[in-house]
């Protein structure tokens, strides 16, 4: 029996192609909350299940 890597490896691959921003980890609140908003657009994009966000 084999694992699902190949999803994932599809999966990181598309996420990859994204180009997601880097959060470059600011104290500031309002760049982490855009950060967070900007990554749940792509996440939604790739209609990814929430098993496969994590």
């Amino acid at each position: 029996m084999q694992p699902q890597p190949v999803r994932e490896d599809l999966l990181y691959e598309r996420f990859r192609r994204m180009k997601a921003p880097e959060f470059e980890g600011p104290i500031d609140p309002i760049a982490a909350d855009n950060w967070l908003i900007d990554m749940q657009v792509i996440l939604d994009f790739m209609r990814l299940t929430e098993q496969e966000k994590v």
